[in-house]
């Protein structure tokens, strides 16, 4: 029997879900969330104001917000999904950790999402936390990355207009590259696994496939690793790119020092502080380009947040009311208006969202070309640490490309069968 037996009726009916105590008083319900899904869903950042004001009222619901770094987070939910009763209702869950063991902590959410549709969220974002064809989370916000470019740097070279295509890129940034006088077309934030996924994606390289098996592509990886070695000895990337964190781009950027950079799109707003730059308004953003023939010619690395219950939580039903409202349209524009990245991919269509987010239409661009690298199991940690050795290594030339992509590829095998 269905765990939300008689949700469906209800919403059928038009009847609200849950409502107060027989004392008048509002339930509660704890949400377990990183501090950036509460900003963006009670409207303290933004111009979406508070999502859920109407829905708490209607339902006599409190929202408990239980919020911690993403480490602690997921520590702290894990520990709670394999308890026999937990005390938290929803749990935020980031998709590197949305391992097989994880999701079989949750409850199915096919009855309590039943009748909605989600025709613009990405089959990627969807397939990511599904389970024996069961959909265990619901994504509600994504970060993902893209090209940001000095327009001025490449006007002075002559170039009008954003890279199309992954070789283009390359030539732009060598040609905007000054070794001796310290600018760098391109940098990459070579300190974590993800920095450089672009680059693999670009030309069709992934580390597994969505099914979690380690990729038999060895020659697409083999090419990426050439390129960022080609770009480094061209001196096209920072000497120090595989120490170069957020931060360091971010002052590059903003003097001059760099031309183009792979962020985040929400990283546009930072790059274009007029109290940090001189460049203010001249830092522009475009979807990340693939190589020529590639389909789609643009690609992107992105992050997911989903929203699950517990199988554990004793409040399943309010629980999945939250999540009706969180999924609903209007929920996700406001949400998008108070920074949030939408999941629903027509958001970005809305005029309010286009107004208040100059990227909109390159970002929607993005999100519909978005995968991920490498599916999430339990050894994944281990996995993206050999990775980056590995291109690590392929760019600054201490490995040839062909063996470190081989490397790679067995190592996350052998990480896989641990």
């Amino acid at each position: 029997m269905s765990t939300f037996k008689g949700v469906k009726a209800l919403i059928a009916a038009g009847v609200v879900l849950v409502s107060g105590g027989a004392d008048g008083r509002a339930q509660e319900l704890t949400v377990l969330a990183h501090p950036s899904i509460q900003a963006s869903v009670m409207g303290t950042t933004g111009t979406g104001g508070d999502t859920l004001a109407d829905w708490r009222t209607k339902n006599g619901t409190k929202i408990n917000w239980v919020t911690a770094d993403i480490g602690p987070l997921h520590d702290r939910l894990m520990r709670e999904a394999n308890l026999s009763s937990t005390a938290i209702d929803v749990g935020l869950i980031l998709d590197s950790y949305a391992t097989q063991a994880a999701l079989s902590k949750f409850e199915p959410l096919d009855a309590c999402l039943k009748g909605l549709d989600f025709s613009d969220i990405p089959q990627t974002f969807l397939d990511q936390v599904t389970q024996d064809g069961k959909l265990k989370a619901l994504p509600i916000r994504h970060a993902t990355t893209a090209l940001h470019y000095n327009a001025a740097l490449l006007a002075e070279k002559g170039i009008q207009q954003a890279p199309a295509s992954f070789e283009d890129l390359v030539k732009t940034a060598k040609a905007l590259s000054e070794r001796g006088a310290g600018r760098y077309g391109l940098s990459i934030d070579g300190t974590n696994a993800g920095g450089t996924f672009n680059v693999l994606m670009a030309y069709g390289a992934t580390l597994t496939d969505a099914k979690g098996q380690v990729s038999a592509d060895a020659e697409a990886l083999t090419r990426a690793f050439q390129a960022l070695a080609d770009l480094y000895a061209a001196g096209a990337l920072p000497s120090n790119f595989t120490a170069m964190g957020i931060d360091q781009i971010t002052q590059g950027i903003w003097q001059g020092r760099i031309a183009m950079s792979v962020q985040p799109f929400n990283r546009y707003l930072t790059y274009n502080d007029k109290a940090k730059t001189d460049y203010a308004g001249q830092i522009k953003v475009a979807a990340f380009p693939a190589t020529e023939g590639q389909t789609p010619p643009f690609v992107a690395r992105t992050t997911v947040w989903s929203a699950a219950i517990p199988a554990a939580s004793k409040n399943k039903e309010r629980a999945c009311a939250l999540l009706r409202q969180l999924a609903d349209p209007e929920t996700v524009v406001r949400m998008t208006l108070n920074g949030n990245g939408p999941v629903r991919t027509n958001a970005y269509d809305d005029p309010r969202v286009k107004e208040a987010v100059p990227y909109a239409d390159a970002e929607k661009q993005a999100v519909l070309g978005a995968k991920f690298v490498i599916s999430p199991f339990d050894g994944i940690g281990k996995a993206q640490d050999l990775y980056l050795e590995n291109m690590q290594a392929a760019a600054l030339g201490r490995k040839t490309a062909a063996q470190a992509a081989r490397d790679t590829l067995d190592g996350i095998a052998a990480a896989k069968k641990k």
